[in-house]
C-alpha cells in the first residue's frame, strides 16, 4: 500500500541525481551553457538552503544535512501514516517534497554541497540559480499549500450553503 511514494519518488530522484552526474562530468564550477534566452545551465555548488541563503555559515553543509534529514522523516512518516486519508493530490505532493529532500540530501553526503545548474533569467537579472529537486520541493509544497488552501474553501462554502 505504501508504494505510492516509491512510484513516483524514485524517478524524480533518478532524474534529479542523473542531470546533477551530467552537470558534475560535462561541466566546470562556474561555466555557463547557453539553452534559451531565458535559459541557461550554469554549474554552481550551494552549502545552504534554497536559494543559497546561509552558504556562508560555519557548518552550513552539515548542519543543513541533519535538518532536511529530520524533515524528511517526520514528513515522509506523516505521509505513509495518512496515506490512506490523503488525497491523490496530496499524495503526489508529499512524494515531490520528499524526492526533492532526498536529492539534495544525497548531494550534501556524497558532495559536501548541492549541485545547482538551471539558471533562469531575464537581461541581468536571475533567479538564484536551483536543481531537479529544488523544483519538486517547490511545487510539492505549492501543491500541499493549495490543497490546504482549497480544502478549507471548499468546506468554508460547503458549510454556509448548509447553513
Amino acid at each position: 500500500m505504501k508504494k505510492y511514494l516509491l512510484f513516483l519518488v524514485l524517478p524524480l530522484v533518478a532524474v534529479d541525481q542523473f542531470t546533477k552526474f551530467l552537470v558534475l562530468t560535462h561541466m566546470e564550477p562556474g561555466q555557463s551553457i547557453p539553452v534559451f534566452s531565458f535559459l541557461q545551465l550554469t554549474y554552481v555548488t550551494n552549502t545552504g538552503v534554497a536559494f543559497s541563503l546561509f552558504r556562508s555559515f560555519s557548518g552550513a553543509n552539515t548542519f543543513f544535512a541533519l535538518v532536511t534529514a529530520l524533515v524528511l522523516a517526520l514528513i515522509a512518516g506523516f505521509a505513509i501514516k495518512n496515506q490512506d486519508s490523503l488525497s491523490p493530490l496530496m499524495r503526489s505532493a508529499f512524494s515531490l517534497v520528499i524526492a526533492g529532500a532526498v536529492g539534495n540530501l544525497i548531494d550534501r553526503f556524497v558532495h559536501g554541497h548541492v549541485i545547482d545548474f538551471i539558471d533562469i533569467f531575464a537581461g541581468t537579472w536571475h533567479w538564484p540559480v536551483f536543481n531537479i529537486a529544488d523544483s519538486c520541493i517547490s511545487i510539492g509544497a505549492t501543491l500541499l499549500l493549495l490543497s490546504e488552501l482549497w480544502g478549507r474553501c471548499f468546506s468554508l462554502c460547503i458549510t454556509s450553503c448548509w447553513k
